[in-house]
């Protein structure tokens, strides 16, 4: 999933072949590969293939009476991709029963992913409500929610555009490209700048190199990591948590075009930098 996420399909698909799912034991590491091929797949432009494996993620879960969407979102992935494929009211039910389900849980990142796919099944004034409700809800997660906060910031800036109020819709656009770029995911950077394209966006997101394109986080962080301050170190003069340092600086380092901690200091001091190198 992370390869997905980070725009390798291919490498993805090397590791999904080499999985023998006929002769792999019953277990829950099933349940997780089907979802993870599943993923694939929908990244990959076959959402009808997707769909087999979430269900059958589904059905593997369900027979081991397990419901919570915490362990597998597969509900929430079966009705995205049943929009793709034109919608229906398998999509709008599913989604529906996740979130559900998720509120009896209570978890945020849960409750949020599910609250968006409900709100693009549901449509109209009240699918932008529970949109506006899901990225409420994961921006107020602790920790980092991006992988679930960037693509409700992207399905809610469709729902926007599409309901007329381009410039609102071309700001959550906005703010995912800028999210999925700082985090490294490049599929979500390009979903979100087609999105902008379409939504008539002048200038749609590109990729933003050298140090003016740090954000003041990132800045703040590179500096003390030039300094020869530690992550952990780090976390504790600005209160953040150690994995929050990790995300800046993999940003910092790909805006840099950079590889290493110890390139910082000149790179800082020099300005603008090369493109990243791949």
């Amino acid at each position: 999933m992370a390869l997905v996420h980070t725009g390798r399909t291919d490498e993805a698909r090397g590791f999904a072949g080499r999985f023998d799912l006929n002769s792999a034991p019953d277990g829950w590491e099933v349940n997780r590969f089907l979802y993870a091929r599943g993923v694939l797949r929908s990244a990959t432009g076959d959402p009808a293939g997707a769909v087999h494996d979430f269900l059958e993620c589904g059905r593997r879960q369900s027979a081991r009476e397990v419901v919570s969407p915490v362990v597998t979102p597969w509900r929430s992935a079966v009705a995205a991709c049943r929009l793709e494929l034109g919608g229906g009211q398998e999509a709008l039910d599913l989604a529906t029963e996740e979130v559900r389900l998720a509120r009896v849980w209570g978890t945020p990142r849960t409750v949020g992913r599910a609250l968006s796919v409900l709100g693009t099944a549901t449509g109209g004034r009240h699918g932008l409500e529970l949109a506006e409700e899901a990225v409420d809800t994961l921006r107020e997660v602790p920790g980092d929610p991006l992988a679930e906060l960037i693509p409700a910031l992207l399905a809610q800036g469709r729902q926007l555009v599409a309901a007329g109020e381009r410039g609102r819709g071309r700001v959550r656009l906005r703010e995912a490209a800028e999210l999925a770029e700082r985090s490294g995911a490049v599929r979500w950077l390009g979903l979100a700048s087609q999105a902008l394209r379409e939504g008539g966006a002048r200038h749609p997101a590109a990729a933003r190199t050298g140090s003016v394109a740090l954000t003041d986080s990132e800045h703040r962080i590179a500096t003390l990591a030039a300094e020869g301050h530690t992550n952990t170190e780090i976390a504790d003069l600005l209160h953040l948590a150690r994995r929050t340092v990790e995300t800046h600086l993999t940003s910092t380092y790909r805006k840099l075009g950079i590889r290493r901690r110890t390139e910082l200091p000149g790179r800082l001091q020099r300005g603008p930098a090369r493109a990243p190198r791949p």
